[in-house]
């Protein structure tokens, strides 16, 4: 005869149930889609106005460095959550650490 009170638990396996995406990894990639259109449209006014558009080209470019900060916070943030899913937070991570990677070379690069 069995005591309910010692009997073995199963142990809890892999769980397979599908999980919700981390809201903060979806603004996390979100900042990097604003951060790349930025980029974007610095890039075609700097060659529209051929290099001569000092001012809102740097602001531009700031502004997209900001985004890319901001989105790597949410991004690290929807990292740490616990029972969603990270395929949001990894993509924010990768898109805005390689964007904020290049605009910071870009910016060495135009001081030498």
């Amino acid at each position: 005869m069995k005591i309910g009170l010692f009997r073995r638990r199963r142990s809890a396996g892999p769980d397979f149930k599908r999980k919700m995406p981390s809201k903060k990894g979806i603004v996390s990639c979100i900042f990097a889609l604003l951060a790349v259109a930025l980029f974007i449209i610095a890039s075609t006014m700097s060659a529209n106005m051929e290099g001569k558009a000092a001012e809102p080209v740097g602001s531009l470019g700031i502004s997209s460095a900001m985004l890319c900060i901001i989105g790597l916070v949410y991004a690290h943030e929807g990292v740490k959550e616990r029972e969603v899913g990270y395929l949001f937070p990894v993509i924010g991570i990768v898109l805005n650490g390689l964007l904020l990677v290049y605009l910071l070379w870009l910016y060495v690069y135009g001081l030498i």
